[in-house]
């Protein structure tokens, strides 16, 4: 709890208030869900403006507004102008939720694909190998019993300080997080400073938001700005675009990779319908490394795991040995339990990139028809780049 003064403060804005002590202990920016005595932060959203709906807040008894112009008619509630609402948001989220972030590992992971599995599989690892860790992305935001549900990837600021407070009363140490490009342009995630971040890869998306192909790929980049990063980057080298996250990093980057030279390689891959195994060139010697996950594209997936724990300082001994208890997750390349005489194989893939290295990871597994069913919006690629 902050009182309006306090809050001011921590949020860099103008006060204007009849009573500066009066409490502040909750921050909101949909105005439905507004309480009496919370704050609420006129955000713009990707469809519709906040401060349309000031008056709306008032009524369900906001004690203070924030935003970057003043209201008009509000005066039986305070005002703290802001230069920026979004990312006031964040800086009051965090605030008045103790700050946890500060107590935690934070490791971000970006790129168009590949996050989910990242995130969700380093939690498995470093959880093994006693490191507690919450995971925070497409799957929600997660630690042991605890699941906080999101509508988006990557939680605004508010969902995001909520979850790490309970996490962190909970007894986690990490928290493995889905940075998306959106996330990032939109300040969900200032506030944070993470331990590591990693870089799966970047092909076409989001272009829509972001307009051009640099714009999309430089949102990406600001997770590696040295405000936001303390530690090492990972970068996956196989991607055309690595060289822009390794230059970008303030700090030593470490770099994986199948087919380029890196600091992590895998060779040798032997793909499997229930795993797969290879060989991996490190560092600090040759590992044998076998796993549950499918497909060439998890082994890019693992390497970043393998290379961000490390950097993390775990052994890469204890890393290994811990890799074959990794489980598949939910909806990712994940074969479904059956007794038809037939496999399932149920995937999240929704860019032209991805369905391309599901069908073809499937195609060089299955010896016989292959059938696809897509449940979303068709996606067009080329019957060639299978």
């Amino acid at each position: 709890m902050l009182s309006l003064a306090e809050l001011a403060r921590e949020v860099d804005g103008k006060l204007f208030a009849s009573n500066p002590a009066l409490p502040v202990e909750n921050v909101v920016y949909d105005s439905r869900k507004v309480r009496p005595g919370d704050a609420f932060v006129a955000i713009s959203g990707l469809k519709d403006n906040g401060f349309r709906y000031v008056q709306s807040a008032i009524e369900h008894g906001a004690a203070c507004i924030i935003s970057e112009t003043r209201s008009i008619g509000t005066s039986t509630s305070s005002e703290i102008v802001v230069t920026n609402a979004r990312a006031a948001l964040a800086k009051a989220a965090w605030a008045l939720a103790g700050k946890p972030q500060q107590e935690l590992c934070l490791i971000g992971v970006t790129g168009t694909n590949g996050k989910t599995t990242v995130t969700a599989a380093l939690a498995q690892l470093l959880s093994r190998c006693g490191h507690p860790t919450g995971v925070c992305g497409t799957l929600g935001m997660l630690f042991d019993q605890l699941v906080f549900e999101s509508d988006r990837t990557t939680a605004e600021a508010p969902e995001l300080a909520q979850a790490f407070a309970s996490m962190r009363e909970a007894g986690c140490t990490h928290v493995a997080l889905e940075a998306t490009s959106i996330g990032l342009v939109m300040h969900r995630l200032d506030e944070l400073v993470f331990d590591a971040a990693v870089f799966t890869n970047l092909s076409r998306d989001h272009l829509d938001f972001h307009g051009s192909w640099e714009a999309y790929r430089d949102a990406k980049l600001t997770l590696f700005n040295k405000d936001r990063l303390s530690g090492p980057a990972v970068v996956n080298a196989d991607d055309p675009e690595h060289c822009h996250f390794v230059e970008r990093a303030n700090r030593r980057a470490l770099t994986f990779a199948i087919d380029a030279n890196a600091d992590f390689r895998a060779t040798n891959l032997a793909l499997r319908s229930d795993g797969t195994a290879f060989d991996l060139a490190t560092p600090d010697g040759q590992f044998q490394v076998d796993c549950s996950l499918i497909g060439r594209f998890n082994v890019h997936n693992v390497l970043a795991i393998v290379t961000t724990a490390y950097a993390l300082g775990l052994p890469l001994a204890t890393i290994a040995q811990n890799l074959p208890f990794l489980r598949p997750v939910r909806g990712r390349a994940e074969v479904v339990s059956s007794v038809a005489p037939f496999s399932v194989i149920v995937d999240y893939a929704h860019t032209p990139d991805a369905l391309v290295k599901i069908l073809s990871t499937m195609r060089s597994l299955v010896r016989g028809r292959l059938l696809c069913l897509i449940g979303a919006e068709v996606i067009a690629i080329r019957a060639s780049d299978l």
